[in-house]
């Protein structure tokens, strides 16, 4: 049996060894889709891919390890599906924030004539307004299967919501540092159009809502998807990493096991078998099952933000921005998180989730409240210092939006799901 130290120490390595001392800058993006029919029900993926491969033979058709088909691949580019009624479009690291923008529009635009062939459409939201959650909607994967196991019934939401994540390198010195000023600068994210509230439930009475980013609160323990304090080592971020209980496990024959008791990930892997046998493998599906707004990948040696919900185009490539000048100002960036404490920055997203720019968090060393419009303001301010000239202009719909107090495109689901339905906000927010 080892010691808890021991686990500590070569989770470290590990760490250490993916992180690069002085990366070259590379930036890639994970866009979650929705695909749904014409009336906002939820899409068929069968019926899209089956379109896919008739219309792109040149596509090469990828399989899982029990021979089901879980996309295409061309040049890098992956087009897949994720846990419930989702395309996945993968793109692969790029350059700069120009050219990638520049691919997001042309494959978002690829798959949008696809679906469009299919007789389904893509829907710029975070949650299908028409969609309830159900088992049915899970894709019989074993990696599904298992998150449905270890889960409770409510992880079902995920089957209507899309989000997408951006990822780019992150240098060893630093990556705690910047994990805890990105988390900082997350919890600003839903009240900029990042956490889609619209209408669910075909004929509701109620007209009930959901707030995608709310929908973590629903089934996961807050350490797990919210760094609990700041970090500045890597040390420190995998010590609360292995400290969360461990969900599932993979052993060497691919087979996914529950854990059905709550065993802390640095316990689970000081037997001495899974210590030598299996150790990386359950550090780095352990690491893909925290959802904190922005979370380390040692894998891959990058920073991952994943808090931002699907979004009309331009709003995705905007809060791609922001989130790459972010990292390259991070120092700005964490002096100004650091004024507040850490609890501060738990309480914003939780304003931002449910009062979005209006929403206001009192700090016990400040006479008023913070108004979240206010701290929007100020740090979208120390992205834009990260940005070269050509990066700024794609930061412009989040600017207009707060310079001229504009509606975020939350706030006009609700509005447009109230006053005229699923149909009308399928219109105006489909690709």
């Amino acid at each position: 049996m080892k010691s808890r130290e021991e686990v500590l120490e070569r989770a470290l390595t590990l760490y250490q060894s993916g992180f690069r001392e002085a990366p070259e800058e590379r930036i890639g993006v994970e866009s979650e889709l929705l695909l749904v029919k014409h009336d906002g029900s939820a899409g068929n993926l069968r019926e899209f891919f089956r379109t896919f491969g008739t219309l792109l033979s040149d596509w090469e058709a990828c399989y899982d390890e029990d021979g089901m088909l879980k996309g295409y691949a061309k040049n890098g580019v992956m087009v897949t599906f994720d846990a419930g009624t989702q395309l996945e479009l993968i793109l692969p690291p790029q350059r700069g924030l120009v050219e990638l923008a520049r691919e997001e529009r042309k494959y978002t635009s690829l798959l949008v004539q696809v679906a469009q062939e299919a007789g389904m459409r893509i829907l710029g939201l975070g949650i299908q307004p028409l969609a309830h959650p159900s088992p049915r909607l899970w894709n019989r994967t074993r990696r599904y299967d298992a998150y449905r196991q270890c889960l409770p019934g409510t992880v079902d939401v995920v089957t209507i919501t899309a989000s997408r994540q951006f990822h780019n390198d992150v240098p060893r010195t630093h990556a705690a540092r910047v994990a805890s000023a990105m988390n900082a600068a997350a919890s600003l994210l839903p009240a900029l159009a990042a956490a889609s509230s619209v209408w669910i439930g075909r004929g509701d009475p109620k007209g009930r809502m959901a707030v995608r980013e709310d929908c973590w609160f629903w089934f996961a323990e807050e350490d797990r998807i919210s760094l609990p304090r700041w970090v500045d080592s890597l040390e420190q971020y995998l010590q609360w990493l292995l400290s969360l209980p461990l969900l599932f496990w993979q052993d060497r024959d691919s087979k996914y096991h529950v854990c059905r008791e709550r065993i802390p990930c640095v316990d689970f892997l000081r037997d001495d078998r899974i210590f030598e046998e299996l150790f990386e493998s359950v550090l780095w599906l352990h690491e893909g099952c925290v959802w904190p707004p922005y979370r380390l990948r040692g894998r891959y040696g990058t920073g991952e933000m994943r808090s931002v919900c699907q979004q009309p185009k331009e709003l995705g490539v905007a809060f791609e921005a922001l989130t790459l000048g972010w990292t390259r100002n991070w120092e700005q960036l964490a002096a100004f998180a650091r004024e507040f404490p850490w609890e501060f920055w738990k309480q914003v997203r939780k304003a931002s989730i449910f009062r979005g720019l209006a929403g206001a968090v009192q700090c016990g060393t400040l006479p008023n409240a913070v108004i979240v419009r206010d701290l929007a303001l100020e740090m979208v301010a120390i992205a834009m210092e990260g940005l070269q000239d050509a990066e700024r202009s794609h930061l412009a719909p989040i600017l207009d939006m707060l310079a001229l107090a504009r509606e975020a495109s939350a706030q006009k689901c609700v509005r447009l799901a109230a006053q005229y339905g699923a149909k009308e906000l399928i219109r105006q927010f489909s690709y």
